[in-house]
């Protein structure tokens, strides 16, 4: 679809810089509270540029207890910067058994399948990401199976992986309502599709012709 392109190219474009942010958060941030703020911010910052309306719902409570945030389809839970351990290269077992970073797993993965029943969502539309800033850890349901992948150090790639979640246009339908004018204008009025689905539209009916009327 030519608005999630879009979108994508985008992301390509910000996502070192967003990296860095995040690097810098961490650096900086004392504690999860602190960095939440911080990363937060830079998250909003993308979205005014991008002109996306993303509605986060921070500190979300739910019978599981209090998700971080949640934005939309997505349920990031902050850690103090350093808490989650990444793979290092080489390294023949994940660090998904690290005490810290278990616990911070298992946290998400009950907070993803407190919001799947309480909003009635396939849990398989819902992604967990446990943050510190300098790590990631993305998690979801795959055929009705938990899948965890290994925590990433924060890179360009592991943090456009992050924004291609919270920006897309899987995310939920609302989303191409609040492109900006310019970018509905480009899909609504230049795909062929929606330009042939106009014409169809606007066509007058051909009033139909009793038999007894008609010549020949």
């Amino acid at each position: 679809m030519p608005g999630a392109e879009e979108v994508y190219r985008l992301i390509r474009q910000v996502a070192p810089s967003f990296a860095a942010k995040l690097q810098a958060a961490a650096a900086s941030s004392h504690n999860e509270a602190e960095l939440r703020t911080q990363v937060a911010h830079h998250i909003q910052e993308l979205a005014d540029q991008f002109g996306v309306r993303l509605n986060p719902r921070e500190e979300y409570t739910l019978a599981e207890g209090q998700a971080d945030a949640v934005y939309n389809r997505v349920v990031i839970e902050y850690k103090a910067p350093g808490v989650l351990r990444p793979r290092q290269d080489g390294a023949v077992r994940s660090d998904l058994g690290h005490d810290k970073t278990a616990a911070a797993v298992a946290q998400m993965r009950r907070y993803v399948d407190g919001l799947s029943r309480e909003q009635r969502r396939a849990s398989d539309r819902l992604l967990g990401v446990a943050l510190d800033g300098k790590s990631l850890v993305f998690a979801r349901y795959v055929g009705g199976h938990w899948s965890v992948d290994p925590p990433l150090a924060v890179t360009p790639q592991s943090a456009e992986r992050l924004l291609r979640a919270l920006f897309s246009l899987s995310a939920g339908r609302a989303l191409i309502r609040a492109f900006r004018p310019w970018v509905r204008a480009w899909v609504l009025g230049k795909s062929p599709y929606w330009r042939e689905r106009t014409r169809r539209v606007a066509r007058p009916r051909r009033k139909a012709v009793p038999e007894s009327e008609r010549v020949g």
